[in-house]
């Protein structure tokens, strides 16, 4: 385009911010080989779209057993870069609760998730479960 002395008809490249880096934990609440999805309500990104739950299953209302680290799970999305801790629970009692930022619950398998909205970051996490399956 410059040689050609074309430039004008192309747009001007916006400055992106800084990267901003972000460090969430999801908990992995499993419940007889099935885990909590939950709905995000419409209000923010990534409205209505299902996610492994970003609070603790107390904040659920969900009583469970042991805890669990599982290899952190790195992603990027425009000028954010994540670093996920997904930490895996064992169901030991308890319905999940409503909130303010959750709207809904399903129990499902990892290899279910494909038939939900959600981010990519979400199977990302999946894929860590899978594999510790397998």
């Amino acid at each position: 385009a410059f040689r050609q002395g074309r430039t004008a008809l192309f747009p001007t490249p916006v400055k992106r911010g800084p990267v901003k880096k972000v460090v969430l934990q999801a908990s992995l609440i499993e419940k007889n080989g099935r885990f909590l999805l939950a709905k995000r309500n419409g209000a923010r990104h990534f409205q209505s779209m299902w996610e492994f739950p970003q609070v603790s299953p107390g904040q659920l209302g969900l009583k469970t057993g042991s805890r669990r680290r599982l290899p952190v799970v790195r992603h990027a999305i425009m000028n954010r870069s994540i670093t996920l801790q997904p930490l895996l629970f064992l169901h030991a009692g308890g319905r999940p609760a409503k909130r303010k930022n959750y709207v809904a619950y399903r129990w499902i398998r990892p290899d279910e998730l494909k038939k939900f909205p959600t981010s990519s970051l979400n199977h990302k996490i999946a894929a860590k479960i899978i594999s510790r399956q397998s």
